[in-house]
Order: structure tokens, then sequence, then C-alpha cells
């Protein structure tokens, strides 16, 4: 009953860097040419998903509430479900009266189709509640770490790189922010889950 939390965050553009030009006129005397060194170069920093939902404070958080949910549901099926293998039963056995009990089989099969409905109807309505509650919390996260970095952007990622699947390579290349390599100093998962759970516990002493 429980979907993945799907793994899709937009990637952050925090700073675009510069570089300023020299003067147009000519020297008088023959001056040495300054290398050209071109703009400096963007730094990207990564952050993989799946560590961030599994560790945040916030995000076990929200996975307790799903479960809790999804049990409550659970327990009331599990009703509907021995009373309908009751009823089975009986019908089963009996000698009279059987078409008044086979529509309340038909009834009570009828009743379980219908919670089965409004349990993924609410667990799925509180999925997208929360996952929209995190998915601002990790964009707060990202936009902190990548202005304290001086980042231009900000990727995330769902799969460590040379620890794929081989079967999965086409879909992970085809998918946006796939790097096949993540230099250690440029992964900040660690840091944004850090200012995450940094922000839960402000949060719980309010």
């Amino acid at each position: 009953m429980v979907r993945r939390i799907g793994s899709v965050f937009a990637a952050a553009s925090l700073l675009i860097a510069g570089f300023l030009a020299g003067g147009m006129a000519a020297p008088r005397s023959p001056a040495r040419a300054a290398p050209d060194t071109g703009p400096p170069a963007g730094r990207v920093g990564y952050v993989f998903i799946p560590k961030v939902v599994n560790e945040a404070a916030k995000a076990r958080v929200h996975a307790e509430q799903i479960r809790a949910l999804q049990e409550k549901y659970a327990v009331r099926a599990d009703f509907l479900r021995r009373a309908l293998q009751t009823q089975q039963a009986e019908l089963a056995a009996a000698t009279d009266d059987r078409a008044e009990r086979e529509r309340d089989l038909v009834k009570a099969q009828r009743e379980l189709e219908d919670l089965d409905r409004e349990a993924r109807r609410e667990v799925e309505g509180l999925q997208r509640q929360l996952i929209a509650v995190l998915y601002k919390d990790i964009s707060q996260a990202v936009a902190e770490v990548a202005k304290e970095h001086g980042l231009e952007a900000v990727q995330t990622y769902t799969a460590q790189p040379g620890t794929a699947d081989p079967m999965q390579i086409h879909g992970l290349l085809a998918a946006p922010a796939a790097p096949l390599y993540v230099r250690p100093d440029a992964d900040f998962t660690a840091e944004v889950i850090k200012r995450m759970n940094k922000r839960h516990e402000a949060e719980g002493e309010k």
C-alpha cells in the first residue's frame, strides 16, 4: 500500500559566478598579456536523496505517521476479512436461507472492497501532504548549504555511483542528475541531513 516516496527533486540554481573585463584603452608601451584563464568554473554539489529520506528525523516521523494510518486500516480490514470467511463457511454448510446468506456475503465483500479503496485514498493523500512538507524542508536546507559553500547548483541522485544494477544503467543515464562519480567533498548529503534535523529539533521545542 505504501508507494516509494518518489525521488524527483528539482536542482536549485543558487549563485552565478562572473568575471570583470579589463579596460579597453591600449597601453603606451608593450605590456605582457595576462593569461586567459576564462571564467571560474561553477561548483556543483550533490545530495543522495535515499539517505536523506532514511536518516532525516522529520522523514522518519512522516514514515511513522503513514505506517500508523496503514495499521489502522489493516486492523479494520482484518476484522472484515475474518467476518467474511465466517459467512462463507456458514453459507457452504447451510441448507436453508441460502439466498439471504448470499446477499449478506456480497454485502460483506463490497464493504471490504470499499475499505480497501478508502485506505488507498487516505494513505496516498497523506503521502502527498507529507512529501510537500519534506520537499520544502529539504529545499531550505540545500539552499543554506549551497550559499555557505558557494555552490552554483545542487543536484540530487538516487543510486550510488558504481553500485547500480547493470540492468538499470540505461534508466539511470536517461534520468536527470545521474552522476557516474561524485567526489566525496562534493557530496553534501550529511550536512543537509544535519541542518534538517537541527531545524526539526527546534520546531519540537516550540
